[in-house]
């Protein structure tokens, strides 16, 4: 998958370097701009090359993609946090709970067996006096 990267990499800045190569006299052909704020007179460029100006745009368009996306990563990152601190919270009372039930809960081995009680209703206690019989 690297050497596929690699090669992928290759092609694209060869085939940008073939465009460049063909262009090379617009690229390098120099032009001034000129810009009308209507607030004070007009401001003109020195003169750069096609090339430059290119470049500029293409960095300006990363830079106001960049900032747009600025505050939709911030809220992001909030969010994140908010929902990370929920889990920790969450982890620590399923901790919290599980140590209550294993204090709660102890294992039958460790208890002592339930004795049956033998039914005696039938037959007078020999220590209880006066008695009645229930036959």
């Amino acid at each position: 998958m690297k050497k596929l990267k690699i090669f992928l990499w290759v092609i694209l800045i060869g085939i940008l370097g073939l465009i460049m190569f063909q262009n090379k006299e617009y690229l390098l052909e120099q032009q001034s701009m000129t810009f009308n704020f209507y607030v004070s007179e007009e401001y003109q460029s020195p003169p750069l090359p096609n090339g430059v100006w290119f470049l500029a745009c293409i960095v300006i368009g990363f830079l106001v993609s960049y900032f747009f996306n600025l505050v939709d990563r911030f809220k992001a990152n909030r969010t994140q946090k908010e929902l990370q601190a929920k889990i920790d919270s969450q982890i620590d009372m399923i901790s919290k709970l599980r140590s209550q039930l294993e204090t709660i809960e102890t294992p039958l081995s460790e208890t002592s067996p339930i004795e049956p009680v033998e039914d005696t209703s039938s037959t007078p206690d020999p220590q209880i006096p006066n008695q009645p019989s229930t036959t």
